[in-house]
């Protein structure tokens, strides 16, 4: 994690000191870090999302079924407290050079939307409504009318 240690070093000391602008002085917090899943679990220093303890948000161990899928609704959730204490061995694959910040390493990651949205639900809805069951599946006008909208969003 040789590249992030000039950012986390300069991010620590903005944090303790802040800056000044104009002749007024700022804080200086971070309120989020976005980044993709593979991007994410390298930060993070943790199992991939298609480990078995592979979930960034909850504890609960992965079962396979073609993949790796968490199916609980229910498991207890991790905490930035439980992130820090490394609670969950199987979660950690090291330290991430983003604790040395005071910075919450679960409530400060939002999930990214595009490996939930357009990689998850979309692409599984797209499916059935191309290619699924008869009962699921869209006409040619359907789609034709689909792909007409689409292009005009575009």
């Amino acid at each position: 994690m040789r590249y992030l240690s000039d950012f986390v070093n300069k991010a620590r000391e903005l944090q303790m000191k802040g800056f000044s602008y104009g002749g007024v002085q700022h804080h200086f917090e971070i309120s989020s870090v976005v980044c993709d899943m593979p991007a994410r679990t390298w930060v993070k220093c943790i199992t991939g999302h298609t480990g078995y303890s592979g979930c960034d948000k909850c504890t609960q161990h992965g079962t396979f079924f073609k993949c790796v899928t968490f199916p609980e609704s229910n498991a207890p959730l991790r905490t930035d407290k439980s992130f820090f204490d490394m609670t969950d061995e199987k979660h950690h694959r090291g330290t991430s050079p983003f604790v040395e910040l005071s910075l919450g390493m679960i409530s400060k990651f939002p999930i990214h939307c595009m490996h939930l949205v357009c990689l998850g639900v979309m692409r599984k809805l797209v499916s059935f409504w191309l290619a699924g069951t008869l009962k699921t599946r869209l006409g040619r006008y359907d789609v034709g009318t689909m792909n007409e909208r689409l292009i005009q969003l575009k």
